[in-house]
């Protein structure tokens, strides 16, 4: 499946919603990067994930994008779900797309109250666990909302040479240093305890074993 694309003009006003020290981690540049190539690879992890989503081939209730950022997911996730629940530390940019789109199914929560959600079928969060401190603690109350049967879905940054030195061509370079650890401790942070978790589907992009700068993970809450 296609992760549905967002026009340049409303993703750019989105971004510019967010304060500036934001928007990086939001990927808000990658999106809107000159160079087809990154545009491509950013969209091709969206795409993953809308796959490993669509393999249920039936709708689902209720979802959760943990940290939307500027709101590319949304609306793919709007299509295929009853009710999106959208959470991040700034809600503005996402407000912005859902707005820009009427995605009247999406719901924005705080942070902090993402306890008081239903039980969910699935939670997507995308290249945003490497930026958390305490990753086990996340995963804990991921498991704690999901539905039994539920999905997760992440993706992460391989932090390898050759995704540095794609950073700095891309002209990253000087905005590294923000992430506090790579996919890999993240998949294994999620897989360690099995009695919750189990892996379903992975993909690795732009080319496995060949060059991997990111990996996107599905797993079963069991």
């Amino acid at each position: 499946m296609r992760a549905i694309r967002i026009e340049a003009e409303t993703l750019r006003a989105a971004a510019l919603a967010a304060p500036r020290e934001s928007r990086d981690e939001m990927a808000a540049p990658s999106y809107l990067h000159p160079n087809p190539l990154i545009r491509w690879l950013f969209w091709k992890r969206l795409d993953a994930v809308a796959d490993f989503l669509s393999e249920r081939g039936a709708r689902y209730a209720s979802g959760l994008d943990f940290g939307c950022g500027i709101g590319v997911q949304l609306p793919t996730l709007s299509a295929m779900t009853d009710l999106v629940y959208a959470t991040d530390l700034v809600l503005a940019p996402g407000r912005h797309v859902a707005y820009r789109l009427a995605l009247g199914n999406v719901t924005f929560v705080e942070a902090d109250r993402l306890s008081s959600l239903p039980p969910l079928d699935y939670i997507v969060s995308t290249d945003v666990l490497e930026h958390v401190e305490d990753v086990e603690a996340v995963v804990r109350r991921f498991g704690d909302a999901l539905k039994p049967g539920g999905t997760l879905v992440v993706s992460g940054p391989t932090e390898s040479a050759l995704y540095k030195i794609g950073r700095m061509l891309a002209g990253f370079a000087r905005k590294g240093g923000y992430h506090r650890t790579d996919i890999f401790h993240v998949h294994e942070t999620i897989t360690r305890d099995r009695a919750r978790f189990d892996v379903v589907a992975h993909r690795a992009l732009p080319l496995t074993h060949i060059v991997e700068a990111f990996h996107i993970y599905a797993y079963a809450r069991t």
